[in-house]
Protein backbone atom coordinates (compact mmCIF):
# COMPACT_ATOMS: atom_id res chain seq x y z
CA UNK A 1 0.00 0.00 0.00
CA UNK A 2 1.30 3.09 -1.18
CA UNK A 3 0.05 6.69 0.29
CA UNK A 4 0.55 9.43 -1.83
CA UNK A 5 0.50 12.82 -0.35
CA UNK A 6 0.18 16.31 -1.70
CA UNK A 7 3.78 18.12 -1.74
CA UNK A 8 4.54 21.74 0.09
CA UNK A 9 4.34 24.09 -2.44
CA UNK A 10 2.75 26.62 -0.99
CA UNK A 11 -0.38 25.56 -0.10
CA UNK A 12 -2.08 27.71 2.81
CA UNK A 13 -2.30 25.68 5.80
CA UNK A 14 0.17 23.44 5.05
CA UNK A 15 2.08 24.06 8.37
CA UNK A 16 -0.75 23.19 9.74
CA UNK A 17 -3.65 21.04 8.53
CA UNK A 18 -1.79 19.18 5.67
CA UNK A 19 1.48 18.22 8.34
CA UNK A 20 -0.66 17.08 10.78
CA UNK A 21 -1.85 14.09 8.78
CA UNK A 22 1.51 13.78 7.12
CA UNK A 23 3.10 13.45 10.63
CA UNK A 24 0.03 10.88 11.39
CA UNK A 25 1.03 8.62 8.18
CA UNK A 26 4.68 9.73 9.03
CA UNK A 27 4.73 7.98 12.54
CA UNK A 28 3.40 4.91 11.56
CA UNK A 29 5.84 4.19 9.02
CA UNK A 30 3.87 3.96 6.09
CA UNK A 31 5.06 4.41 2.53
CA UNK A 32 4.19 7.91 1.54
CA UNK A 33 5.13 9.43 -1.86
CA UNK A 34 4.80 12.99 -2.24
CA UNK A 35 3.09 14.32 -5.75
CA UNK A 36 2.10 17.78 -7.25
CA UNK A 37 -1.00 18.45 -5.29
CA UNK A 38 -4.01 18.95 -7.11
CA UNK A 39 -5.28 22.77 -6.95
CA UNK A 40 -8.15 23.52 -4.46
CA UNK A 41 -9.62 26.91 -3.11
CA UNK A 42 -11.02 25.77 -0.11
CA UNK A 43 -10.47 24.48 3.45
CA UNK A 44 -9.32 21.01 1.88
CA UNK A 45 -7.05 18.69 0.03
CA UNK A 46 -6.28 15.67 -1.47
CA UNK A 47 -4.50 12.68 -0.86
CA UNK A 48 -4.65 9.12 -2.18
CA UNK A 49 -4.18 5.77 -0.84
CA UNK A 50 -3.35 3.55 -4.09
CA UNK A 51 -5.66 3.97 -6.61
CA UNK A 52 -8.54 5.57 -4.12
CA UNK A 53 -8.81 9.41 -3.81
CA UNK A 54 -9.47 10.96 -0.35
CA UNK A 55 -10.86 14.54 0.30
CA UNK A 56 -9.69 15.96 3.76
CA UNK A 57 -11.77 18.58 4.41
CA UNK A 58 -10.18 20.45 7.81
CA UNK A 59 -13.00 23.46 7.72
CA UNK A 60 -14.80 24.48 10.92
CA UNK A 61 -17.71 25.00 8.59
CA UNK A 62 -21.04 23.61 8.28
CA UNK A 63 -21.11 23.35 4.35
CA UNK A 64 -20.20 20.67 1.91
CA UNK A 65 -17.52 20.85 -0.22
CA UNK A 66 -19.15 21.24 -3.52
CA UNK A 67 -17.39 18.31 -5.47
CA UNK A 68 -17.48 15.57 -2.69
CA UNK A 69 -19.37 12.82 -4.38
CA UNK A 70 -16.35 13.23 -6.93
CA UNK A 71 -14.18 11.47 -4.36
CA UNK A 72 -14.33 7.98 -3.01
CA UNK A 73 -14.81 9.29 0.75
CA UNK A 74 -14.63 12.40 2.24
CA UNK A 75 -12.99 12.79 6.03
CA UNK A 76 -13.86 16.05 8.16
CA UNK A 77 -11.95 16.96 10.52
CA UNK A 78 -14.70 19.00 12.67
CA UNK A 79 -17.84 16.63 11.89
CA UNK A 80 -21.52 17.72 12.66
CA UNK A 81 -23.76 15.27 12.98
CA UNK A 82 -27.14 17.96 12.09
CA UNK A 83 -25.00 18.98 9.16
CA UNK A 84 -23.30 15.88 7.90
CA UNK A 85 -25.32 12.59 9.18
CA UNK A 86 -26.79 12.55 6.51
CA UNK A 87 -24.44 12.27 3.54
CA UNK A 88 -23.18 8.73 2.56
CA UNK A 89 -19.58 8.84 2.07
CA UNK A 90 -18.59 11.60 4.53
CA UNK A 91 -16.95 10.76 7.76
CA UNK A 92 -15.58 12.18 10.44
CA UNK A 93 -11.87 12.22 11.51
CA UNK A 94 -10.39 14.23 14.05
CA UNK A 95 -9.67 18.18 14.51
CA UNK A 96 -5.79 19.09 15.60
CA UNK A 97 -4.44 17.53 18.30
CA UNK A 98 -1.02 16.89 18.29
CA UNK A 99 2.16 17.33 15.52
CA UNK A 100 5.02 15.48 17.37
CA UNK A 101 3.61 11.77 18.29
CA UNK A 102 6.77 10.76 20.20
CA UNK A 103 6.54 13.70 21.90
CA UNK A 104 3.08 13.06 23.07
CA UNK A 105 3.55 9.56 23.76
CA UNK A 106 7.34 9.88 26.45
CA UNK A 107 5.20 12.91 28.18
CA UNK A 108 2.25 10.22 29.07
CA UNK A 109 4.69 9.60 32.00
CA UNK A 110 5.09 13.03 33.46
CA UNK A 111 2.06 14.63 33.00
CA UNK A 112 -0.64 13.41 36.25
CA UNK A 113 -3.82 15.43 36.15
CA UNK A 114 -4.25 15.23 40.12
CA UNK A 115 -6.68 18.67 40.77
CA UNK A 116 -5.06 18.69 44.18
CA UNK A 117 -4.57 22.95 43.62
CA UNK A 118 -7.20 25.53 43.59
CA UNK A 119 -5.27 26.77 39.80
CA UNK A 120 -7.35 27.74 37.23
CA UNK A 121 -6.16 28.03 34.10
CA UNK A 122 -7.06 29.75 30.71
CA UNK A 123 -3.99 29.65 28.61
CA UNK A 124 -5.46 31.34 24.87
CA UNK A 125 -4.13 33.66 22.30
CA UNK A 126 -7.33 36.12 22.45
CA UNK A 127 -6.89 36.64 18.66
CA UNK A 128 -9.00 36.60 15.44
CA UNK A 129 -12.18 36.50 15.66
CA UNK A 130 -12.60 34.91 19.20
CA UNK A 131 -10.20 37.90 20.69
CA UNK A 132 -13.72 39.80 22.16
CA UNK A 133 -15.02 36.52 23.69
CA UNK A 134 -11.51 35.21 24.98
CA UNK A 135 -10.83 38.58 26.75
CA UNK A 136 -13.91 39.01 28.35
CA UNK A 137 -13.91 35.48 29.70
CA UNK A 138 -10.38 36.28 30.57
CA UNK A 139 -11.09 39.13 32.82
CA UNK A 140 -14.13 37.19 33.92
CA UNK A 141 -12.01 34.84 35.81
CA UNK A 142 -9.53 37.63 36.69
CA UNK A 143 -11.81 39.72 38.63
CA UNK A 144 -12.97 36.28 40.63
CA UNK A 145 -9.82 34.40 41.13
CA UNK A 146 -6.69 36.75 40.69
CA UNK A 147 -3.68 34.70 42.11
CA UNK A 148 -5.57 31.57 41.54
CA UNK A 149 -5.82 32.30 37.79
CA UNK A 150 -2.86 31.42 35.10
CA UNK A 151 -2.98 33.38 31.82
CA UNK A 152 0.38 32.97 30.61
CA UNK A 153 1.36 32.30 27.06
CA UNK A 154 4.50 29.52 27.16
CA UNK A 155 5.67 26.79 24.86
CA UNK A 156 3.51 24.23 24.05
CA UNK A 157 5.31 21.66 26.58
CA UNK A 158 4.93 23.99 29.70
CA UNK A 159 1.53 24.78 28.43
CA UNK A 160 0.67 20.91 28.81
CA UNK A 161 2.39 20.12 32.17
CA UNK A 162 0.72 23.02 33.67
CA UNK A 163 -1.81 20.47 33.98
CA UNK A 164 0.12 18.68 36.91
CA UNK A 165 -0.59 22.18 38.94
CA UNK A 166 -4.37 23.20 37.86
CA UNK A 167 -7.96 22.46 39.46
CA UNK A 168 -9.40 22.89 36.11
CA UNK A 169 -8.89 24.30 32.64
CA UNK A 170 -11.21 27.41 31.08
CA UNK A 171 -11.19 26.69 27.14
CA UNK A 172 -12.53 29.52 25.17
CA UNK A 173 -13.66 27.64 21.86
CA UNK A 174 -12.29 29.82 18.57
CA UNK A 175 -14.08 30.36 15.23
CA UNK A 176 -17.76 28.53 16.46
CA UNK A 177 -18.40 28.43 20.36
CA UNK A 178 -18.87 24.82 19.92
CA UNK A 179 -16.16 23.69 18.54
CA UNK A 180 -13.43 21.60 20.10
CA UNK A 181 -10.59 23.95 20.56
CA UNK A 182 -6.88 22.30 20.10
CA UNK A 183 -5.77 23.04 23.57
CA UNK A 184 -8.58 21.32 24.88
CA UNK A 185 -8.44 18.04 22.80
CA UNK A 186 -4.73 18.62 23.90
CA UNK A 187 -5.77 18.77 27.70
CA UNK A 188 -8.05 16.08 27.27
CA UNK A 189 -5.66 13.76 25.64
CA UNK A 190 -3.76 14.06 28.86
CA UNK A 191 -6.19 13.15 31.10
CA UNK A 192 -7.22 16.99 32.49
CA UNK A 193 -10.78 17.97 33.22
CA UNK A 194 -11.71 21.22 31.04
CA UNK A 195 -14.87 23.75 31.24
CA UNK A 196 -16.02 25.22 28.12
CA UNK A 197 -20.01 25.46 26.09
CA UNK A 198 -21.38 22.23 24.74
CA UNK A 199 -19.40 20.56 22.32
CA UNK A 200 -21.06 20.01 18.51
CA UNK A 201 -18.14 17.09 17.16
CA UNK A 202 -17.88 13.16 16.04
CA UNK A 203 -14.64 11.69 16.48
CA UNK A 204 -13.67 8.69 14.61
CA UNK A 205 -15.69 5.02 15.43
CA UNK A 206 -18.86 7.89 15.57
CA UNK A 207 -17.98 8.94 19.09
CA UNK A 208 -19.34 12.31 20.72
CA UNK A 209 -17.27 13.76 24.10
CA UNK A 210 -20.20 13.83 26.45
CA UNK A 211 -20.60 16.88 28.94
CA UNK A 212 -20.40 15.64 32.43
CA UNK A 213 -18.55 12.69 31.19
CA UNK A 214 -15.91 14.05 29.32
CA UNK A 215 -15.75 17.20 30.26
CA UNK A 216 -17.66 19.88 32.11
CA UNK A 217 -20.16 21.80 29.83
CA UNK A 218 -20.86 25.80 30.85
CA UNK A 219 -23.75 27.65 29.16
CA UNK A 220 -23.00 29.24 25.85
CA UNK A 221 -22.93 32.82 27.30
CA UNK A 222 -20.24 31.42 30.07
CA UNK A 223 -22.77 32.96 32.92
CA UNK A 224 -22.78 29.92 35.15
CA UNK A 225 -18.89 29.17 34.77
CA UNK A 226 -17.75 30.35 37.82
CA UNK A 227 -20.49 28.58 39.98
CA UNK A 228 -19.00 25.48 37.80
CA UNK A 229 -15.63 26.25 38.72
CA UNK A 230 -16.88 26.62 42.68
CA UNK A 231 -18.22 23.34 41.91
CA UNK A 232 -14.70 22.00 40.99
CA UNK A 233 -13.20 23.20 44.34
CA UNK A 234 -15.49 20.61 45.91
CA UNK A 235 -16.01 18.22 43.40
CA UNK A 236 -12.57 17.14 43.10
CA UNK A 237 -12.99 13.18 42.44
CA UNK A 238 -15.45 13.88 40.11
CA UNK A 239 -12.76 16.26 38.31
CA UNK A 240 -10.40 13.61 38.16
CA UNK A 241 -12.61 10.78 36.59
CA UNK A 242 -13.71 13.18 34.07
CA UNK A 243 -10.16 13.75 33.15
CA UNK A 244 -9.89 9.76 32.94
CA UNK A 245 -12.13 9.73 30.69
CA UNK A 246 -11.43 12.22 28.29
CA UNK A 247 -8.21 10.51 28.31
CA UNK A 248 -9.99 6.85 27.85
CA UNK A 249 -12.15 8.57 24.87
CA UNK A 250 -8.75 9.98 22.97
CA UNK A 251 -6.78 7.02 23.37
CA UNK A 252 -9.93 4.90 21.77
CA UNK A 253 -10.55 7.31 19.09
CA UNK A 254 -7.70 9.29 18.21
CA UNK A 255 -3.83 7.92 18.57
CA UNK A 256 -2.52 7.37 14.69
CA UNK A 257 -3.04 4.04 15.63
CA UNK A 258 -6.81 4.49 16.12
CA UNK A 259 -6.96 6.70 13.45
CA UNK A 260 -5.37 4.88 10.40
CA UNK A 261 -7.37 1.61 11.73
CA UNK A 262 -10.62 4.12 10.89
CA UNK A 263 -9.64 5.23 8.00
CA UNK A 264 -9.39 1.83 6.64
CA UNK A 265 -12.66 0.62 7.92
CA UNK A 266 -14.39 3.67 6.45
CA UNK A 267 -12.49 2.58 2.74
CA UNK A 268 -14.29 -0.86 3.56
CA UNK A 269 -17.89 0.45 4.77
CA UNK A 270 -18.09 3.56 2.27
Amino acid sequence: MTIYFPKDTGQKYYASHYSFLFNLLKFLNLDIELYNPDPRTNNSFIFRIDKKRILIDYGDHHFITEDWHEFNIQFRFHYLIKAHGDLSGIFPLTPISFYDWNRYTNLQNEINYTCNTDKILNNQIPGATARQKRVRIQQMLRDKYHADLDTEITDKETFWKKINECLISVCVPGARNDILDRGQFQYMAFGACTISPPLDITLPFWRQPQADTHYLACSPDYSDLIDIIERCREEREKCRMIGQRAKELFLSTSTPDKKWEWINQCLRDG
